[in-house]
Order: C-alpha cells, then structure tokens, then sequence
C-alpha cells in the first residue's frame, strides 16, 4: 500500500506543481480512484491515522530489505498475530469456562 500511495502522491503532487499533495488530499477529491465507489469517512480517517504514524526510519529500514527478508518479515508478523489471537481466546475460554 506505501508504495501505491506513494506513487499516487507523486503523480498528483506534479500534476499540482507542488510536493505538498497528502494522501488525505487525494482521498478528500471528488473522485479519488475513478469508476471505484467513494471512500467512507471512516475508512479515510483510519487511513489518515495508519499513514500519520508511518516512521520514517522504519521505512527506510524496510525498503533496504531484499524481497525475500520483507516475505520473511511478514510471515513472522502474521505468525505472531495468531499466536495472540489464540492466547486470547484460551485465556477468554479460561475466564468463562
């Protein structure tokens, strides 16, 4: 997703004659992704939220990995939100029987 957003922002930022175009600007157009239906309100906010809390030096850390450490990277994240996920659930199952 960074990276098609990021694309998005550059393409719209030339086309502007500016590099100050957000994403948030591009999802507020009156036809953001044409033919596609328009983004809800909450949907932008939580995109907003998500972009808002990218850290730069986390970005340039993933983009200096090959393309097999970022299938690596997440694989190991997904593996890690199952395993909370089913710690959750036995400790949820534990508390009400």
């Amino acid at each position: 997703m960074y990276k098609a957003g990021r694309l998005s922002l550059q393409a719209a930022s030339e086309l502007a004659g500016t590099d100050r175009v957000t994403f948030a600007d591009l999802l507020r157009q009156e036809d953001p992704l044409k033919g596609l239906a328009p983004l809800s309100p909450d949907l932008i906010r939580l995109m907003e939220a998500v972009l808002s809390e990218m850290d730069p030096e986390q970005l340039k850390i993933y983009r200096s990995l090959s393309p097999a450490e970022r299938v690596r990277q997440g694989c190991s994240i997904s593996t890690l939100a199952h395993q909370v996920v089913a710690y959750r659930r036995e400790k949820l199952k534990q508390e009400h029987g």
